[in-house]
């Protein structure tokens, strides 16, 4: 019986909470935001010393940041040429380059302040799904290898051993990437912010924003925040009129699927090592292992689209094609 819940709430060490901001205050800088690059800015910017206010309209974790795969790619689906081409050289080569090193960046804040993100860094694989796939991952072995990104075309026996499936015969390992369990590594960025004196608030929505005789005033429906410079970190969930920030996301629901922790030998075979995985299909597939050595597929889609019985069939049609051996 298929259950719908969010398993990174139920994996996930529950670390902190915050209070809402309810009282006028002041702070150097003051990040809207408390996901990923929210928090990410805090701490680098608490590491020199300034003076950080975080306000979250929700709780640390409610929005993509504590809800994604948990794949840490070095990339996107575009190969790095066409990113060139559409942005142009000097923008395309610089966002190639800053996601190049996103992995690091995560592992090394990881290790840094010991956070217990569930986290392996033993890369991540491209799955070639038919022969029109294997040659998108010669493609991007040339591309990504030219500018010297750690990456590896697996074949024959090691495509079949890392991948643990014979249905594959040729995939890309990117060895610069791993998985975390998302929501875990949220709420461990929030810790982090908070010992190094950033202040965060949660249920603190934004409503306006203006700036008088030189500060910012950001304000919720308790108070205000009044800073030097603010740092919009909302992404897909910014509302109001003082961004068109969300013009430029184009949302793609996705959904996965998890199994129950997995033992024995046929199950030790999937993907041993612990690497996320994807293949070349253009509504991709996702495959990885969580800590409990659960398999969580994943597609785009969602209840909002198709019943919960199409994800099912779609989770068991999957997994007999990759992994017959796996009971049902």
């Amino acid at each position: 019986m298929l259950q719908e819940q969010c398993l990174w709430n139920m994996t996930a060490p529950i670390i902190d909470t915050y209070s809402q901001m309810n009282s006028d205050t002041a702070a150097t800088i003051c990040v809207i935001g408390g996901g990923y690059t929210g928090l990410s800015a805090a701490i680098h910017l608490a590491e020199k010393g300034v003076k950080v206010i975080l306000l979250e309209s929700h709780t640390i974790g409610s929005g993509g940041s504590g809800k994604s795969v948990g794949l840490v790619n070095a990339g996107t689906w575009a190969r790095p040429d066409d990113l060139s081409v559409t942005l142009g050289k000097a923008s395309g080569e610089r966002l190639t380059e800053a996601l190049g090193q996103a992995p690091s960046l995560v592992f090394d804040l990881i290790k840094r302040y010991n956070i217990d993100a569930q986290a392996t860094q033993s890369g991540n694989i491209h799955m070639a799904h038919n022969a029109k796939g294997e040659v998108d991952v010669d493609i991007r072995y040339e591309q990504l290898s030219r500018r010297g990104a750690n990456v590896e075309v697996l074949t024959g026996s090691k495509c079949h051993e890392y991948c643990g499936t014979t249905s594959i015969n040729k995939a890309l390992l990117d060895h610069r990437a791993g998985t975390i369990n998302p929501l875990a590594y949220v709420r461990g960025l929030a810790k982090v912010a908070k010992d190094l004196g950033v202040t965060i608030y949660e249920h603190s929505a934004v409503e306006a924003l203006e700036k008088v005789d030189g500060y910012w005033y950001t304000r919720t429906s308790k108070a205000r925040v009044k800073s030097e410079r603010v740092i919009i970190a909302t992404n897909a969930y910014t509302e109001g009129e003082w961004t068109e920030i969300t013009k430029t996301f184009y949302l793609v629901y996705y959904y996965q699927i998890a199994s129950e922790p997995l033992s024995g030998e046929a199950a030790d075979r999937i993907l041993p090592y612990k690497t996320g995985a994807w293949d070349t299909r253009l509504a991709l597939s996702s495959f990885r292992r969580d800590d409990d050595d659960r398999l969580l597929l994943g597609t785009v889609g969602g209840t909002q689209l198709k019943p919960k019985s199409f994800y099912q069939s779609w989770a068991n049609a999957v997994q007999k094609s990759y992994y017959p051996d796996l009971p049902a």
